[in-house]
């Protein structure tokens, strides 16, 4: 019984082998042909089955020979490109072949009547979906409590010093230089332009009091001639109200004296020249802030500043 479990009921060392390598590329054929969908849900179920038929057939040492085996081939050939990840995947498959294995080794009986087939069938789902849950339990905390974030980290880091390097930014204080002067210039350009379209924002207002100013200049007058007479006012009260709102406006923008609608064409024109050419530089200056910014982070908590500074922020606040 004991050999069975283990080895599966293969007559022979060879036969066992024959049937493990058999196993192993069915599961590499199967993952293959699955992970074209690209659904990793899938995958990972269709190798789960795999894996169990291999224990099934070629025993627990089988299963978790092809379990262990088959994601560094898979590696080899491309089907896994998480290198960091595949040991761990190897250990995963071993658990979940184990725990499928000494489950039902365990509580399975000898069948030889319709209840004991259905308890049999009820242990071998049980033994699979916990062999399952412990296996996507194990993954996801290697996996995404551990490497990914390594992985992550690692691409930053290397990403990082490849662009220090070609700028030739590796000494700390020529990167706080460069990344305060982008940041400096970013700020400067925003300006300019947040100038430039506030400006052209009371042109526009202004010119069209300027057009209503003119339009109701003499309705206004005829209004001040019939000592500001509610009649009048009754009768061209829309004049007058668009008169009156052009005159604070003018007092509000600081205008002395009414520009020509010429003038005021020019200046808005050149606004919006001079703003495009800005809005030009002020792009690429926000990319390379954000860049040197975002390197600048990386090498700040490579080298544990960030932590430094929040401890003295800690300490301030509690003084």
């Amino acid at each position: 019984m004991k050999r069975v479990f283990l080895f599966g009921n293969a007559s022979g060392k060879a036969s066992v082998i024959v049937r493990i390598a058999v196993m192993a590329a069915v599961t590499l054929i199967v993952q293959w042909l699955v992970g074209l969908s690209k659904i990793q849900l899938l995958t990972g179920s269709f190798v789960n089955m795999c894996l169990l038929i291999a224990a099934m057939t070629t025993g627990i040492v089988g299963g978790i020979c092809v379990g262990i085996v088959t994601p560094f081939i898979a590696l080899g050939l491309g089907l896994n490109p998480n290198v960091l990840l595949v040991p761990f995947i190897a250990v995963s498959n071993a658990v979940y072949v184990v725990i499928f294995g000494v489950v039902v080794w365990l509580l399975r009986v000898d069948s030889g009547s319709t209840k004991r087939f259905w308890y049999n069938l009820l242990v071998s789902a049980a033994a699979i979906v916990l062999a399952a849950g412990l296996k996507f339990a194990f993954l996801y905390f290697v996996g995404v409590k551990w490497i990914y974030p390594l992985l992550f980290n690692v691409k930053q880091m290397a990403q990082t010093y490849n662009y220090l390097r070609e700028h030739g930014l590796l000494d700390y204080a020529e990167l706080e230089e460069k990344a305060a002067a982008a940041t400096e210039q970013f700020h400067a350009l925003s300006a300019q332009i947040k100038a430039a379209e506030t400006r052209m924002a009371e042109i526009a207002v202004l010119k069209t009091h300027i057009i209503n100013y003119a339009k109701t200049r003499e309705v206004y007058a005829g209004y001040r001639k019939a000592g500001n007479s509610k009649k009048y006012l009754a009768e061209h009260e829309s004049d007058i109200l668009l008169h009156k709102a052009a005159k604070k406006a003018f007092d509000e923008l600081g205008v002395k004296k009414l520009p020509s609608g010429k003038s005021l064409q020019e200046e808005y024109a050149k606004l919006l020249a001079e703003k495009k050419a800005a809005y030009a530089e002020y792009r690429r200056s926000r990319d390379e802030m954000r860049e040197l910014l975002l390197h600048k982070q990386n090498v700040d908590r490579m080298l544990g500043k960030d932590e430094r500074s929040e401890e003295k922020k800690q300490e301030h606040d509690r003084q």
